[in-house]
């Protein structure tokens, strides 16, 4: 079993999966490559279009991990990633981008049923699923039949606040599962094998929880970057769910920004700067927006005050640096006004209030001692 979920975490590219994903802007291409770091595991699981990823705390491992984008063949459109001692072999269709296969010093595997990733374009709330089916071998002494299930669907979107302190907003995560059954064979007998594993016999086997594999993938992609800036993943035995395997890796943005020709999203990120601040007397130019933010201690209190040159729509969201959400509360149509948050009934550690403002949004953070 261990065998097989060290094979899993080998199947997947670092190249994976904003708001909107589209082929324009985050389809990989031949000839780039980006470096991620390791990072602690983050916390936050929920399913919202709100959600904050909080890596402001994190201290990035010293090691690179570089994913390398080659041509295989005679097609742009056919590339291989090269990463960790590994290289996947993958195919960006027009309405989607597949997985086909992989290999590295032990292992070979190619998909005869590939893997969509993801489609294009896909946006929050969008889904795929399918299955898939592959063989290959295994130090040259065992064939390897592999096959399952996948569903991808962008379930999540909110802002990432960076190691740096720095905050991207218009993020999207892509959640990638499989459920996975992966067989070894002495080398004569795979071939024999293969005609049976049909679609149903895939689906029907996947309910043998002892036996099944299944892992979580998550890719977070920020509106004006073409890859992942934050990636992790979880892989188990479907019957030993407290036994989780975990990675986690972080992509700097300023590294994507260096990306050779990459005018689409250099556009983007021109056109559509983040604007945050995060002082205590925030100011929107669009339309004068203007706020005090305090915080009185003693009775657990948040006091917001705003003004604004014209009526405008006023969002605050509390919640924890694992981004889960505590308070909502909204004022439309008003050229000044107040939000109030009580945090009395919140544990002890660090929250963050957001302040959204149309397309602007602010950043405070506080401490319940």
């Amino acid at each position: 079993m261990y065998k097989a979920i060290a094979l899993l975490f080998l199947l997947f590219p670092c190249g994976v999966c904003f708001s909107q994903i589209d082929r324009q802007h985050n389809a990989p291409r031949v000839g780039d490559n980006v470096d991620y770091f390791r990072v602690s595991y983050p916390s936050v699981s929920v399913k919202d279009n709100s959600v904050v990823w909080d890596l402001s705390q994190s201290t990035l491992g010293r090691k690179k991990y570089t994913s390398s984008y080659i041509l295989n063949g005679d097609s742009h459109d056919t590339l291989s990633i090269i990463e960790s001692g590994s290289k996947y072999l993958c195919f960006s269709g027009t309405d989607a981008f597949y997985e086909c296969g992989f290999e590295n010093s032990h292992t070979k595997i190619d998909y005869d049923i590939p893997i969509k990733l993801y489609a294009f374009p896909m946006s929050y709330g969008d889904s795929i699923n399918g299955v898939f089916r592959g063989t290959g071998n295994y130090c040259d002494r065992q064939q390897i039949l592999t096959y399952g299930s996948w569903t991808s669907n962008a379930d999540a979107t909110g802002s990432i606040i960076l190691p740096s302190g720095d905050t991207l907003h218009n993020v999207v995560r892509i959640h990638l599962q499989r459920r996975m059954l992966c067989r070894f064979y002495p080398m004569n007998n795979t071939r024999k094998l293969l005609p049976m594993v049909d679609m149903e016999n895939i689906h029907n086997s996947l309910t043998d929880i002892d036996s099944l594999i299944i892992s979580d993938s998550y890719f977070l992609f920020a509106r004006g970057y073409r890859y992942p800036v934050l990636k992790y993943q979880t892989a188990h035995a479907g019957n030993q769910s407290d036994n989780v395997e975990r990675k986690a890796y972080y992509c700097p943005p300023e590294m994507q920004k260096e990306l050779p020709l990459d005018d689409e999203n250099i556009k983007f990120r021109t056109e559509n700067s983040n604007k945050v601040n995060n002082s205590t007397n925030g100011t929107d130019k669009n339309n004068n927006f203007k706020y005090t933010f305090s915080n009185d201690s003693y009775s657990r209190n948040i006091h917001i005050s705003y003004t604004a040159e014209s009526p405008i729509d006023v969002n605050a969201i509390l919640t924890n640096t694992a981004g889960v959400v505590y308070r909502t509360l909204s004022q439309t149509g008003n050229i000044s006004g107040s939000i109030d948050f009580n945090y009395s009934s919140l544990q002890p550690g660090q929250y963050v209030v957001y302040i959204k403002t149309g397309t602007e949004t602010y950043i405070e953070k506080f401490n319940n001692r």
